[in-house]
């Protein structure tokens, strides 16, 4: 049964007041955040970055809790992995650089081995806390992964506006195109060049036409960079 049903009825009203304040006080301060967010992005946008990580942090403070707490499996983790990547790879640097065949079994026999060898130390050196031992060398990845996506998330969405910014500014013409007006981001003041060979043919009235040889830019995405642009 829930010790919730063994309170008395005033242990009861207090936890209830206490969970009343509590999300009182988590909603007053995710309105605050989100204050102090939209003031950062006005007044100064790289402190609003510096925030974000700050709240991140603080957000994952508990995963790094943990992570820390339970060292060990992470050490045993990377132990483990090294040691499978090891155990798989020699068969095939060996196969590589001798020039021999080998089997599935070859390189499957080693990482089961190195598997059932980490069972044994993990079972004979926590014993009655084995399934404790397991369950945290497994989750170790995971947490690791928990830990970092909202970093990878923040940056990512970073990069996304960043990118979708700078597209504005080059289709306005504000990305640094001195000609204004639309163009990418780059105008080079001697574009290279390269010559293109002559060549001949007959027109639609059956003249006979010659095309010199002539100089023209290297391609690319700007209008600006040719020859024939009068700037």
């Amino acid at each position: 049964m829930s010790i919730y049903n063994h309170l008395t009825a005033e242990e009861k009203e207090k936890f209830e007041n206490k969970k009343i304040k509590d999300k009182e006080f988590a909603d007053n301060s995710r309105y605050i955040i989100k204050i102090l967010m939209f003031i950062l992005m006005i007044v100064c946008p790289p402190l609003l970055v510096i925030f974000i990580i700050f709240m991140l942090v603080v957000k994952s403070s508990s995963k790094i809790k943990w992570l820390i707490h339970n060292w060990k499996s992470g050490v045993m983790n990377v132990m483990y992995y090294i040691a499978l990547a090891m155990a798989e790879a020699t068969p095939i640097v060996a196969a590589y650089y001798f020039n021999i065949q080998i089997s599935i079994i070859t390189v499957l026999v080693p990482a089961i081995l190195i598997s059932v060898i980490t069972y044994a130390i993990i079972r004979a050196t926590h014993k009655s806390q084995f399934y404790l031992a397991m369950r945290n060398i497994a989750m170790y990845p995971i947490v690791i992964l928990l830990t970092l996506l909202p970093f990878a998330l923040t940056g990512a969405m970073a990069y996304i506006g960043y990118t979708a910014k700078t597209a504005v500014n080059n289709a306005n013409g504000s990305g640094g195109n001195p000609y204004g007006g639309t163009g990418p981001d780059f105008v080079y003041d001697n574009p290279p060049v390269y010559q293109v060979s002559g060549y001949s043919y007959y027109n639609s009235h059956g003249t006979f036409v010659v095309v010199g040889p002539s100089m023209r830019t290297m391609p690319d995405a700007s209008v600006y960079n040719n020859l024939s642009y009068k700037g």
